[in-house]
């Protein structure tokens, strides 16, 4: 909708150096590297037996680990694991000795593993996790671990294929790279358009036409009472905004600029006119034109150097197929719906 504008990643930012203290922790791994693992501000640990597995699995490697773990120390926990209340997780994930993320899959975590390019084992317990953690599997960033099948052997299995399969860094690079390939900063366009919505007394213009549906309609109430009418009523497409596809770029207006200075003989000829300039004597028409002006002219970036970055962003992106809608690996008769008119002719023959 247009109403909608996209921030993900707004906290993330290149890292820091770490304390000192876990500086030496990590440059002891040598060239194996660092795992890290936490599973978030509200899961301090995880059942005692679960932690056993996990801490036995962990000290048969020769990584180092990091372990955000606030419960009972396991007693198969190695020499190679630091315990810790709290760890500076986005420095670590930007870490060049940090090779995996051990993670429970929440939205800050996620996001900063894209931003870092580091590949995740994800391990969902609640809420939104499961379905963040299943779109960077998709994606082939990530391998989701069922928090109910975990023992020795399915994390040690999870754990080494995620370690050593170089397909999943890659592909959080690749998404990394395409995170960080935009025109504005997460935060910088945030802070556009809160201001834009101040300055234009709630950009009531971006509001979908959903608003003024009484509640009944809103709700699909009067369809499901009326379904007679449910093939009529899919037409409201027609009249209100519909979401715009990831591959589309609003550039109106591109050609656009600044007025010059007439030639001599036109600008004799206006001056001529005297006060009579205004030809309309109703102000609304003037007063709704320069509203929209100013609406057209408060954009966060030129329509050209949009076009532009763009066009610039799918060559250097190849193609950048991430942003095509699903619709393209449909089949002609599917797109063209005619499985749907040929269903719907058998069946009022029948």
């Amino acid at each position: 909708m247009p109403n909608v504008v996209y921030m993900g990643g707004f906290q993330c930012k290149p890292p820091k150096p770490l304390p000192q203290h876990l500086e030496e922790f990590v440059q002891s791994s040598g060239e194996h590297g660092v795992i890290i693992m936490s599973m978030g501000a509200f899961v301090g640990q995880l059942p005692h037996e679960i932690a056993l597995d996990i801490a036995a699995v962990f000290a048969q490697l020769p990584h180092k680990i990091i372990w955000r773990h606030t419960g009972k120390r396991p007693d198969t926990l190695g020499n190679n694991t630091l315990l810790v209340d709290w760890m500076p997780q986005n420095d670590l994930l930007g870490h060049p000795k940090t090779r995996v993320f051990v993670a429970h899959g929440g939205t800050n975590g996620v996001q900063e593993a894209i931003y870092h390019g580091m590949p995740v084992l994800g391990i969902p317990l609640f809420f939104d996790q499961y379905d963040n953690l299943l779109r960077l599997e998709l994606r082939g960033g990530a391998k989701i671990l069922d928090v109910g099948t975990i023992n020795r052997d399915t994390f040690r299995r999870a754990l080494q294929e995620v370690l050593n399969e170089p397909s999943y860094r890659m592909n959080m690079q690749r998404l990394s790279r395409l995170h960080l390939d935009q025109p504005m900063k997460p935060l910088d366009r945030a802070l556009f358009w809160i201001e834009f919505v101040m300055r234009h007394k709630g950009a009531a213009h971006l509001r979908t036409e959903s608003y003024k549906m009484p509640w009944y309609a809103y709700h699909s109430v009067d369809v499901i009472v009326a379904a007679d009418i449910w093939l009529m009523r899919t037409d409201f497409v027609f009249e209100f905004p519909r979401p715009t596809m990831p591959n589309i770029v609003y550039m109106g207006g591109f050609q656009c600029k600044p007025s010059k200075p007439l030639p001599q003989h036109l600008e004799e000829f206006v001056q001529s006119s005297g006060e009579h300039g205004e030809v309309l004597h109703e102000p609304s028409y003037r007063m709704n034109m320069q509203r929209l002006s100013k609406l057209h002219l408060d954009q966060p970036m030129k329509p050209l150097d949009r076009a532009v970055f763009w066009i610039e962003f799918v060559m250097r992106h190849r193609g950048a197929a991430h942003l095509r809608t699903e619709s393209y690996k449909m089949p002609w008769y599917a797109y063209h719906s005619v499985d749907v008119i040929v269903i719907s002719v058998l069946q009022g023959m029948l």
